[in-house]
């Protein structure tokens, strides 16, 4: 199978949740730009979001999918910081101390020179350490992304999800070609793990936006951290790669 460009991907899986939600947007009349007063905080969605899933593929590509996942779903800390200063939401003991477990965690998995010795590969030495800036940057901008999702809680989920696509098609358009090449593929096979991408991304957002109008960014994304688990189970069933 021919490898494939972080263009691709990226574009055809929000090709594939842009279409269906438009089409709900326009058959159940919703209104099309959003609800006044929450219009603001539905493009900080849509940029913050899409800055999130950037330099998220662009990690995959510098790094273990495992490394990639576990940096970015330290997000929760961020989401937990960000709702105190801007929702008002408390913080409490479980907060502060799965907060303090994660960052152990992330600080681990960043291999630092002074614990885990010197890497004597200088080239993937430097790609991975622009794949953990990519990914904190990801995890950062994942957590202002959930909290504007949150401050969405009357905007239906169609047009939330559709501006989302919106963008993510837009910018993709602009930056990602530059990042890399386009290569189109020419199996079946490649062509169905793409339409699996976007339909998987579909229901990713479509239950992920229906979450945060029954409960708070914090809970939410810890329950989403439960991705780490899923990724080191792919990482060796899928690509037999030892952790």
């Amino acid at each position: 199978m021919m490898r494939i460009s972080v263009p691709i991907p990226y574009l055809q899986q929000t090709v594939q949740k842009f279409i269906p939600y438009f089409v709900i947007t326009i058959i159940k009349k919703y209104p099309f730009f959003g609800l006044p007063g929450q219009r603001l905080d539905l493009g900080l969605r849509c940029l913050t979001g899409t800055t999130s899933l950037v330099t998220l593929y662009m990690a995959y590509k510098m790094m273990p999918l495992s490394d990639a996942s576990t940096l970015y779903m330290s997000s929760p800390v961020f989401v937990t910081i960000f709702a105190y200063f801007m929702l008002k939401e408390p913080i409490t003991v479980v907060h502060v101390s799965t907060g303090t477990i994660t960052i152990i965690g992330v600080f681990i998995i960043c291999r630092p020179e002074f614990l885990f010795g010197s890497n004597n590969n200088t080239t993937n030495y430097n790609h991975r350490i622009i794949g953990i800036i990519l990914s904190m940057v990801s995890a950062i901008s994942s957590a202002f992304s959930l909290i504007n999702l949150r401050k969405l809680k009357t905007t239906p989920v169609p047009v939330i999800v559709m501006w989302y696509s919106i963008a993510c098609i837009v910018i993709g358009n602009i930056i990602l070609p530059f990042l890399s090449p386009w290569v189109i593929p020419k199996d079946f096979k490649t062509w169905g793990l793409l339409l699996a991408i976007g339909l998987a991304g579909i229901l990713n957002q479509l239950f992920q936006t229906m979450a945060f109008k029954y409960e708070s960014p914090g809970p939410i994304s810890v329950t989403r951290t439960f991705n780490i688990v899923l990724a080191f189970i792919w990482e060796v069933a899928i690509f037999v790669d030892p952790i």
